[in-house]
C-alpha cells in the first residue's frame, strides 16, 4: 500500500462509499460500505440501518467465517473521464466484536461520518477489518487544457492496465 500515490490516498480518504465484496458458495456478493482505512487495513461496521437479519447471521459476515478472503473498492465515476480513478483493495477480513482495535476502528468511523456520531451503535456491533495484503489502482491522466483525450492501454483480455502493489512481495 506504500506504492499508493498521495493523490489517490486523500482521495480514498474523502471517498464516502466503498463495494465490499465477498466469496459465499453460491458466488461473489458484493454491498456498498462506508469505510475508514488506517494503517493497512480497511473498517466497516455493521451498523442499525434496517436489515432483514440480525448482522451475525448477514450474507458477509457467512462468507467471511467461511472464506475470509475478500475486497473492496473505492472509485470515483465522472462524466468527463479524464477525473476517473478507482483504489482495490484485497486481503483476508477479522470479524472484531470488542478490543482496542474495534474501538479505535468505531472511533475513526465516527470522525468521519456524522451519521454514526448521531447512531447509537451496540457496543457489540460487529466491526469488519480488511488487512489489505494487495492494492491495485488506476487514474485517468490529467488533460492539459484544450489537449486531446488521454486514452488507456487494454490488454488482450479487454481491460485497461493498472497500478498493484503486493504488501507481501513489494509488486
Amino acid at each position: 500500500m506504500d506504492a499508493l500515490p498521495p493523490s489517490l490516498r486523500r482521495r480514498v480518504a474523502a471517498a464516502r462509499v466503498a463495494r465490499f465484496s465477498t466469496l459465499g458458495e453460491d458466488g461473489p456478493a458484493i454491498v456498498p460500505i462506508c469505510f475508514v482505512l488506517r494503517e493497512g487495513t480497511l473498517y466497516h461496521v455493521l451498523d442499525r440501518k434496517p436489515k432483514r437479519v440480525e448482522p451475525a447471521a448477514l450474507r458477509r459476515v457467512r462468507n467471511l467465517a467461511r472464506d475470509p478472503r475478500c475486497a473492496a473498492i473505492v472509485d470515483q465515476y465522472d462524466e468527463d473521464w479524464g477525473r476517473l480513478w478507482f483504489v482495490a483493495f484485497e486481503g483476508r477480513a477479522r470479524l472484531l466484536t470488542a478490543g482496542a482495535e474495534r474501538q479505535a476502528a468505531v472511533l475513526a468511523l465516527k470522525r468521519k461520518y456524522a451519521q454514526y456520531r448521531r447512531m447509537a451503535l451496540e457496543p457489540d456491533a460487529i466491526v469488519i477489518a480488511l488487512d489489505v495484503g494487495r492494492t491495485r489502482f488506476w487514474q485517468a491522466t490529467p488533460r492539459r487544457p484544450g489537449a486531446r483525450p488521454a486514452t488507456a492501454r487494454v490488454d488482450r483480455s479487454g481491460s485497461t492496465r493498472s497500478r498493484s502493489t503486493d504488501r507481501r512481495s513489494g509488486h
